[in-house]
């Protein structure tokens, strides 16, 4: 019984594995694993023709790293367009969550949050990633 249960979970693991990967893990400022509720990373999904984009959900919200344009135009909420970019400049009130994955530290502006998550590499390069909330069924 133990073992058919470990082989149904691992099958599942497989499964899922097959829709979309998982980046992680992601740490908070004190160097613990974060929760998954928080901050989680992972590629798109082959049935939705997303799998060449990697989205991070944070504090409630979905941001893409979609620099072939995937996903088509994104709106942001004043109406204009939101874009990827791996040569942005933060915004002069982003702050430093403390969350980070390797080389990498997410960084958030109050004013921009609603449209933008910014990543910021140790050597200093800044990536904006733009909200996404895409539906796939």
């Amino acid at each position: 019984m133990v073992l058919r249960r470990g082989l149904l979970v691992g099958l599942a693991v497989l499964a899922l594995s097959g829709c979309a990967s998982s980046h992680g893990p992601w740490t908070d400022a004190s160097g613990n694993i974060a929760s998954s509720g928080i901050i989680v990373e992972y590629n798109g999904f082959n049935r939705c023709g997303t799998q060449d984009v990697v989205f991070i959900e944070y504090a409630g919200r979905t941001y893409a790293n979609d620099p072939a344009g995937v996903l088509g135009p994104l709106t942001s909420g004043g109406g204009g367009l939101s874009t990827f970019s791996d040569q942005a400049e933060l915004p002069p009130d982003a702050q430093a969550s403390g969350y980070r994955h390797n080389i990498r530290e997410v960084w958030i502006a109050e004013s921009d949050v609603e449209n933008n998550l910014y990543l910021v590499y140790d050597d200093e390069r800044v990536e904006r990633w733009p909200r996404a909330e895409i539906p796939c069924e």
